[in-house]
């Protein structure tokens, strides 16, 4: 059952509220919507991880989807805008790729919790929210513009890197970066600050996704 002001995990709920929601409760279909997104990771990391079952159903999912994807394009305008945007974006690239898919993962948390966050304020006793980002909800809405992305750089991005600092250092790849080295070998992230600014400005480029990751 459906505790008051929070959303129901029963799958007959998170069915009924993504064909015939409640009017009175506009957070009833977003809401559904991150509860099935979360399933799906865990199929898709079940499936990674070399779960069978989940293989399988992802598989057959994954078929189902590109045999009827012209269909789906035709019978759904945001459908069609959204996936051409994807299907033709280059999210990755080979230089400097180790440090961008973590800045790439970093901003991919982001979004989903701000979306997340932001469907929570229409039902305050939600679950999907424990304790507000305040921060992350006073950001501008993600975007190329550079004011957007120093923004983000700088309260987002940046502070999370500085708190993985050690573990950059060690990275084969990352802690060896000539830009990241000072004049003794050391390894400065403030020295990267230029680079990470530019990958996300890169990155801000890209549709953006709340609900996976998509690299």
């Amino acid at each position: 059952m459906r505790r008051p002001g929070g959303v129901s995990r029963s799958i007959d709920y998170l069915r009924s509220s993504l064909i015939n929601p409640d009017p009175a409760d506009e957070a009833a279909k977003p809401g559904a919507i991150v509860e099935l997104a979360e399933l799906m990771v865990a199929a898709i990391n079940q499936t990674a991880s070399g779960d069978a079952e989940c293989g399988y159903f992802l598989a057959e999912l994954l078929a189902y989807l590109w045999k009827r994807r012209f269909r789906l394009a035709q019978n759904n305008e945001t459908f069609r805008k959204c996936y051409s945007k994807w299907e033709s974006s280059h999210t990755a690239t080979t230089r400097g790729s180790a440090l961008r898919q973590i800045i790439h993962g970093i901003l991919a948390e982001a979004h989903r919790d701000r979306r997340v966050q932001q469907i929570a304020i229409g039902i305050p006793q939600s679950r999907l929210v424990i304790k507000r980002n305040k921060t992350l909800l006073a950001l501008q809405e993600f975007s190329a513009d550079p004011e957007v992305v120093s923004e983000w750089t700088d309260k987002i991005v940046y502070p999370k890197l500085q708190a993985m600092r050690a573990k950059l250092a060690e990275d084969s790849v990352i802690g060896n970066l000539k830009k990241a080295l000072d004049e003794n070998g050391k390894f400065q992230l403030s020295r990267l600050k230029p680079l990470i600014k530019q990958t996300v400005a890169r990155i801000a480029a890209l549709p953006k996704s709340y609900y996976f990751d998509i690299w």
